[in-house]
């Protein structure tokens, strides 16, 4: 099915922001716990819960979550489930909820490039390969991605991070032990240290394998360089 080709949810989501009506989901795999509405709205759902170690019952009210703002752009969201926290970002919660993707398309867009713009009507999927000819990521490859200074500051920062055995041996020993990582922008800046390998393949929602190929080869991986912490 083509992806510009209009269908019942689009029509829905369409009539829904002409008349000014909001309608909430479940987020799935958050069913009775988080719901995320059409206008791009996140809430926690009223419910009562077991007081830990008293056997008690408590009532838990529902209420808006606090969105906030990635270095990209979008906004984003924190889920708790089973004691566990997850970064989920806006637009996609939205799009699972409300429009449809028969092809399992793996990228959400925003129709009129504006990253705060999280309404259904807004939203819509693509390929990869769509994706990448959005004005959104034009004006990314433009401005930093192919610049003489984003290059240069990448290879600036690949050298000063030359794979050397005791790298590799490092690798190689957080697997088994799953030491701490650090994280660097493409310039080198640290920006976080995380306690464990599969929290940073959580963050950056990656396979493991892919993960360690590209921390082994000193390469980007969702737009950081990765290090195992020395002396860990």
């Amino acid at each position: 099915m083509p992806t510009d080709e209009i269908t019942i949810d689009d029509l829905v989501n369409w009539y829904c922001e002409y008349y000014g009506i909001e309608l909430w989901k479940d987020i799935p795999g958050y069913e009775g716990l988080y719901q995320v509405s059409n206008t791009g709205k996140v809430k926690s759902v009223e419910r009562v819960c077991t007081t830990m170690g008293r056997g008690g019952l408590h009532k838990i009210g529902g209420r808006l979550l606090t969105q906030q703002t990635d270095r990209y752009g979008y906004k984003y969201v924190v889920l708790v489930k089973d004691g566990k926290p997850k970064h989920s970002t806006v637009h996609r919660l939205v799009a699972t909820a409300f429009k449809e993707n028969p092809d399992n398309l793996p990228c959400v867009d925003h129709i009129d490039a504006n990253r705060s713009n999280n309404i259904a009507s807004n939203l819509r999927w693509l390929s990869w390969k769509g994706n990448m000819n959005t004005p959104l990521y034009i004006e990314y490859r433009n401005n930093y991605r192919h610049s003489n200074e984003s290059k240069d500051k990448i290879s600036k920062s690949l050298k000063a991070h030359t794979r050397t055995p005791e790298h590799c041996k490092n690798i190689s020993q957080a697997k088994r032990n799953n030491k701490p990582v650090c994280q660097y922008t493409t310039d080198g800046m640290f920006i976080n240290q995380w306690s464990s390998v599969q929290d940073a393949v959580d963050y950056c929602s990656v396979s493991r394998k892919y993960f360690f190929q590209r921390m082994r080869k000193k390469c980007v991986c969702r737009g950081y360089l990765w290090e195992i912490k020395e002396g860990a």
